[in-house]
């Protein structure tokens, strides 16, 4: 029997975002991938250059630097303000393969590797990743089938 008072349950209105580049053809990988896996379908995706990234900033839950594009943000429970948590870079990525569960929990493993040094790795990837896989044209944009686009928050 705990002392502490029950925490409220999380809002059924919260949602587990994934926010990405909109321009990186990697990052589009990504997502694409994401999709395919999540067969709990408990992530949804937005931009980094929207208008939801927008708040996190305006809210002071990301920094509003020129490197945010370089940074794959998870907001877990998005939308309730007392459960909501937001991880940046490598631990966005360990945190997400939790939410997918199956084989992809494994990767969780990788906490074992102190943050700086996961950090350093996803940066390097993160800077390289136009001159390795690419940036789309100011005319393409990706076309989500319509149960992707129900994952789809701008």
């Amino acid at each position: 029997m705990s002392l502490l008072p029950p925490k409220p349950p999380v809002s059924s209105a919260a949602r587990h975002v994934v926010f990405f580049d909109a321009e990186c053809l990697m990052c589009d990988g990504t997502v694409r991938l994401l999709m395919d896996r999540d067969e709990g379908n408990v992530l949804h995706f937005a931009t980094l250059q929207g208008p939801h990234a927008r708040k996190l900033i305006d809210d002071g839950h990301l920094p509003d630097t020129h490197d945010l594009l370089g940074t794959l943000v998870f907001a877990e429970n998005l939308g309730d303000p007392t459960h909501q948590k937001v991880t940046l870079r490598s631990t966005a990525v360990l945190r997400i393969c939790d939410k997918i569960g199956g084989w992809w929990r494994v990767v969780g493993w990788l906490r074992i590797i102190p943050r700086p040094v996961r950090d350093a790795v996803y940066k390097f990837i993160a800077a390289n990743r136009y001159k390795w896989f690419g940036k789309r044209p100011n005319d393409a944009c990706f076309l989500p089938d319509a149960d992707q686009a129900a994952k789809f928050m701008d």
